[in-house]
């Protein structure tokens, strides 16, 4: 089924969606003239860094996985994704 994963370190926080297991999905998009990146550690130990111009405020994010989750999947509106 469909997956929202969100990865937050501090202030920093961007969401995946895939909508069916093995596809390559969307990610979220931030301000794309934001230049930098952040770290974050995974739950196996694994630490990714990312752009932050993926980054969407946090609270948009924790809304986004709220309307995930009561619609049973759906990728939530109110986020610009591009491809990964």
């Amino acid at each position: 089924g469909a997956a929202l994963c969100m990865l937050r370190n501090g202030v920093h926080a961007w969401l995946m969606y895939t909508p069916v297991e093995g596809d390559a999905g969307v990610r979220s998009c931030g301000d794309a003239t934001r230049i930098g990146s952040a770290e974050y550690v995974l739950g196996n130990g694994q630490v990714d860094t990312y752009p932050l111009s993926w980054c969407v405020a946090v609270e948009q994010c924790f809304s986004a996985v709220a309307t995930f989750l009561h619609s049973g999947g759906d990728r939530p509106e109110g986020v610009v994704w591009l491809a990964s």
